[in-house]
């Protein structure tokens, strides 16, 4: 199974993910993403305007906004 790697950036700062996870597929990082984005604005209702970076394989598989 591939490793997936899922940095938060907001603003300047990005938090990068150093563990990442072991998941099937793409759309299965796509799930896990938007799960992720979901909980960094639950904990901060300012979270606005940040976005989560998925990497595997050593390049940016895609981003999504939060």
């Amino acid at each position: 199974m591939p490793c997936f790697y899922f940095h938060v950036r907001q603003g300047q700062v990005t938090v990068i993910d150093q563990k990442g996870a072991h998941l099937v597929d793409t759309a299965h990082a796509k799930a896990e993403a938007k799960r992720r984005a979901v909980e960094v604005v639950r904990r901060d209702d300012r979270a606005n305007g940040g976005k989560i970076i998925v990497d595997g394989e050593w390049e940016t598989v895609f981003e999504l906004a939060f």
